[in-house]
């Protein structure tokens, strides 16, 4: 059974990233690719997996943490203007 290949412009189109980000994921190796002469092809099966294994890297995060939740915010000093002829200055 022959398995459906794609270029990496295929690839690039279909994660909607450029293709040198593609390329880069291949010599990271977290893409598997075949090298066929100058260009590198792509099993659909091998970019489903690397989708799949990514999609579970990540995970939701919330906006609070405990370290928020237990340090105030910090104070800032209020600007203060000063008058030196026509001109207002903040310090």
């Amino acid at each position: 059974m022959v398995e459906n290949f794609l270029t990496t412009e295929q690839v690039a189109k279909s994660l909607q990233v450029h293709p040198f980000t593609v390329l880069k994921l291949i010599k990271a190796k977290k893409i598997p690719a075949i090298k066929i002469g100058k260009m590198y092809r792509i099993r659909e099966s091998d970019l489903n997996k690397f989708l799949e294994a990514s999609a579970k890297e990540v995970r939701p995060t919330s906006h609070t943490t405990e370290e928020t939740k237990t340090k105030p915010a910090p104070q800032t000093a209020p600007h203060k203007p000063t008058s030196t002829k026509d001109h207002f200055i903040i310090k």
